[in-house]
């Protein structure tokens, strides 16, 4: 079941990237299209919780300190990791931009091993070195003949590796979240932990917007028609996600939602109609894969 989840999840994603991409290109804000995913899913997930629960008869879970830091975290490191990620749309094409966002589970290995002292293999390491010539390979200008180490300073890799960063970051977080409500059944603790989530980015985000950038509020519900989509698309996704993460490990989970990357390539060619260079194919078909055997084999 939490690979079927996992595929649907990435390929619900893929559409909501899609859309805040195209809300991007409208005008708004990064926050403002990273908004848009929450004011309209936020209801729509409170009365799915509310009805999951009335249905079985389940009782709501007390709400721990370790549940409300988990999620809070999470939320936190989510937003920050979409609105790289919409910046990023704005300078490269989507696939690199999903491509980068797949490097979560690289740095998520490679912070495992330096600050927590994970054991990582010899041919782990060789993996990482494989991903991170493909991160070099993304890293250049697509009109840059040569690439150079200096290209990894550059804004949208910068933006791209933080995006992953967060990403999995949050995918960490959630798991955790999902796990301090043992008592409950996996959909339950999904879907519970996933409308805490919302709720908090919501709150958290709305406010920012209010006190700094006042008017995409308004933005977002006058392009309610695709805004909708962002929110609802968001909602199905991350339920999966939710599920997903609560009935197998991340790294596992994570993945299988590499497959992403083809629904990605798919809509850079055919609905953006972008141009990938074969060396931008090249770097991103070595993270995807050193993604894979990492997983497999480290």
């Amino acid at each position: 079941m939490w690979i079927f989840l996992a595929v649907l999840a990435a390929l619900v994603q893929n559409f909501r990237f899609m859309m805040q991409k195209h809300l991007a290109a409208t005008g708004l804000s990064a926050a403002g299209a990273t908004f848009a995913r929450y004011l309209w899913s936020a209801p729509l997930v409170a009365i799915l919780l509310w009805a999951l629960f009335s249905h079985s008869g389940t009782a709501y879970p007390p709400i721990g300190v370790w549940f409300l830091g988990f999620v809070t975290a999470g939320g936190i490191c989510q937003i920050l990791a979409t609105v790289c990620l919409v910046v990023l749309f704005k300078q490269r094409n989507f696939a690199v931009g999903i491509s980068f966002k797949k490097t979560e589970t690289l740095q998520a290995a490679v912070f495992g091993a330096v600050l927590l002292g994970d054991a990582l293999p010899l041919m782990g390491w060789g993996i990482i070195v494989l991903g991170f010539c493909g991160v070099l390979l993304l890293s250049s200008a697509p009109s840059n003949a040569l690439v150079s180490w200096r290209d990894l300073l550059q804004r949208s890799t910068v933006l791209g590796l933080a995006a992953g960063f967060f990403f999995g970051a949050s995918g960490v977080f959630y798991r955790g979240a999902a796990l301090e409500l043992a008592d409950l059944g996996a959909v339950h603790r999904g879907m519970f932990s996933l409308a805490f989530a919302i709720w908090i980015q919501l709150l958290l985000l709305g406010l920012y917007l209010v006190m700094m950038q006042r008017g995409e509020v308004i933005r977002v519900i006058r392009h309610w028609k695709i805004t909708a989509l962002v929110g609802l698309t968001s909602m199905v996704g991350s339920g999966c996600l939710f599920v997903a993460f609560s009935l197998q490990n991340v790294a596992y989970v994570n993945a299988v939602g590499q497959i992403e990357m083809v629904f990605a390539a798919l809509s850079s060619r055919f609905v953006f109609k972008e141009h990938t260079t074969q060396r931008e194919a090249l770097g991103m078909t070595l993270i995807v894969l050193s993604v894979v055997l990492l997983i497999m084999f480290g």
